[in-house]
């Protein structure tokens, strides 16, 4: 095989791992996005079984105590910045259903990044059957 060859092994290498850099950051998004309903799901369950206790969070890791509050429904955000007030129970569902909807795109990517990887080792062999040719 030529330099050509060589290089064009190289190229679609560093293409391939680039590509596998961007879904392996998809894959770390996703997996905090459903960490984060998960914590979610988990807060509102908590409060409907106590809504004398509320904590509103200011930021920083700083919360305020807050007393009862109406505890039926709650906002959600439906996309887009915008906010509907929902049913606790609904709250609940929508979260769950995001979850699911995150886990199968886990899914999916996950299986195009082992067939990014699959194809760097393909490539990887080729480059060193051509650099023993090159040898012999």
């Amino acid at each position: 095989m030529s330099d050509e060859d060589m290089n064009r092994l190289v190229y679609e290498a560093q293409q391939l791992r680039g590509q596998g850099e961007q879904l392996q950051a998809q894959l770390d998004s996703i997996a905090d996005s459903v960490n984060e309903a998960a914590s979610t799901i988990d807060a509102l369950k908590e409060f409907k079984k106590n809504p004398e206790m509320a904590m509103v969070p200011v930021g920083s890791g700083v919360y305020v105590k807050g007393g009862k509050i109406k505890a039926a429904t709650v906002l959600i955000g439906v996309g887009a910045n915008v906010l509907v007030e929902r049913p606790l129970d609904q709250a609940i569902a929508t979260l769950e259903k995001r979850i699911e909807a995150s886990r199968k795109l886990s899914e999916q990517i996950g299986k195009a990044l082992a067939d990014i990887n699959s194809r760097l080792e393909t490539i990887d062999n080729q480059a060193k059957k051509m650099i023993e040719e090159e040898g012999a």
